[in-house]
Formats: C-alpha cells, structure tokens, sequence
C-alpha cells in the first residue's frame, strides 16, 4: 500500500531529523525473522525503498507465507556528548505490511555512549519484537569507522 508508505516515511523524516546518518550499504545490513514460540530462525531479503531517505523493504519467507515490514533505519554517530566522548543513536523502526490494510508499528531509539574516544563499534545487533511479540526481527549491522562531524554535539 504505497500510501502508507509515504505517510510513514513521511512522519519517520519528520520526527527523526537526523544530525548526521550514516551510509549504510545494503551488503552492510542482514535482517532474520525469529519465532519466539519454537525459536525457529527464517532468513529475510531487503532492499532500499524508493520512498525515503532511510527506509527498507524487508520480506521474510516464514512457512511459505511472505511476511513484508517497512524499515526506518537510521545510525547517527556524535563525535561528543555530555555522557562520555561519543556516541551511537539507534532509529529500528518497523512497520508490519504483511496485511497492508492493518500495518502494524513497533519502533525502538536505542543510545549507545563511549567513555573514550577510541570506542567504536564493529557490528551492532538489535532485535524489535514484531507481531504481538510472538517474534522478533533481528537486525545485525556491520560498521564502518565513523566519520566525525566537526562542531556537532548531542546529549
């Protein structure tokens, strides 16, 4: 339902306005729908939306049913903050379109502050709980070195 979409990718923008997103490389990202009732593990294929800047198509094959979220995935880095000397902040939101008449949200900011300058993570995993939390969508992340952004600090 393109509609949705752009409604939702829309609001995400709008709220998120990130200081500085970092580039993340579709070969960077993996996505995996997990089961919580019998810890069954199904891979998932994603690809950029054409509708927004920070946005992901995922589809999950779980039993033979296609099972379709829409993700706003942003990753800030700030080189200071006022809790340590950088830090990471999170954006995994997912909005269930496998019944796009009822999509679905769940969203999560998660921050990350560094006690030394020299802290930067390598791969960063995050699970959002999805449908009723009868499952979860597991994101893993591979980093690259931040890139510092001069004169920018936040909480």
């Amino acid at each position: 339902m393109p509609g949705m979409k752009i409604v939702v990718s829309l609001l995400a923008l709008w709220l998120s306005a990130p200081l500085w997103g970092a580039g993340i490389a579709q070969p960077d990202i993996q996505f995996q729908y997990i089961s919580l009732a019998d810890a069954r593990q199904f891979s998932c294929v994603h690809h950029k939306s054409e509708i927004g800047l920070y946005e992901w198509d995922v589809e999950c094959g779980v039993d033979g049913k296609a099972h379709t979220y829409f993700v706003h995935l942003v990753l800030n880095f700030y080189p200071k903050t006022i809790h340590g000397e950088n830090a990471y902040e999170l954006l995994y939101w997912v909005t269930d379109m496998t019944d796009p008449h009822h999509p679905k949200n769940d969203s999560s900011t998660i921050w990350i502050h560094n006690g030394h300058e020299q802290n930067f993570m390598k791969v960063l995993e995050a699970s959002q709980g999805i449908e009723d939390d009868l499952a979860y969508l597991k994101l893993t992340l591979k980093l690259k070195a931040p890139i510092a952004v001069r004169g920018h600090s936040m909480p």
